[in-house]
């Protein structure tokens, strides 16, 4: 079943998230979610490091595996930073259609 937000065209997405980005709410989520983000591409980037430096030094199988773990972990973070933030977009569509209303 598809939600409000994802049956928004573009236009209306992106003003909806210009509008969720001047509420007080909506700065306090987006600082932490930028935060969240950063932290996943300095986890990335050491994935990377692992990687590199275990080829370059021929050590064991084991760092590769670390890296990998690290690799995935990230992208399944980034698949809910992603899934998150577009489910605050719907509640917070939903709770103005319904001020709307009133």
């Amino acid at each position: 079943m598809k939600t409000l937000y994802q049956r928004m065209s573009k236009e209306e997405k992106k003003q909806l998230k210009e509008e969720y980005k001047k509420t007080e709410v909506g700065k306090e989520v987006l600082k932490k979610f930028k935060i969240s983000l950063i932290m996943f591409i300095l986890t990335y980037i050491f994935s990377i490091y692992l990687i590199i430096d275990t080829y370059l030094n021929k050590r064991s199988n084991a760092y590769y595996l670390y890296a990998g773990a690290i690799i995935v972990c990230v992208i399944v973070c980034l698949v809910n930073y992603r899934k998150n933030y577009q489910r605050i977009l719907n509640d917070y569509a939903i709770n103005k259609n319904k001020n709307k209303n009133k």
